[in-house]
């Protein structure tokens, strides 16, 4: 449903009504939705519209850190140990 639908929001027209019909769920709210950290049941909604969302990354971004900063550092703390990790094996 959510290629389709957004396929629908690019393309008018391009999806056929009743194609989406059929894919429709009751509720569509997870197409402005998005995961907070990995393997948790956080969501957060898009405070922007799609159109932002697909073009202005870093806007995107900035909203999206805000509720997953804890997650972005954890990411890079991880990057950072992998990279020591690896740069250990080329001076070795």
């Amino acid at each position: 449903m959510h290629t389709l639908f957004f396929t629908e929001k690019f393309y008018p027209e391009t999806v056929d009504d009743k194609i989406l019909d059929m894919f429709e769920p009751d509720d569509v709210r997870y197409l402005d939705q998005y995961r907070g950290r990995d393997n948790s049941d956080e969501v957060y909604d898009w405070k922007m519209d799609f159109y932002a969302r697909m073009f202005h990354p870093r806007a995107r971004m900035a909203e999206a850190k805000k509720n997953i900063g804890r997650e972005s550092e954890r990411y890079n703390s991880i990057r950072e140990e992998l990279q020591k990790v690896e740069d250990e094996r080329h001076l070795a």
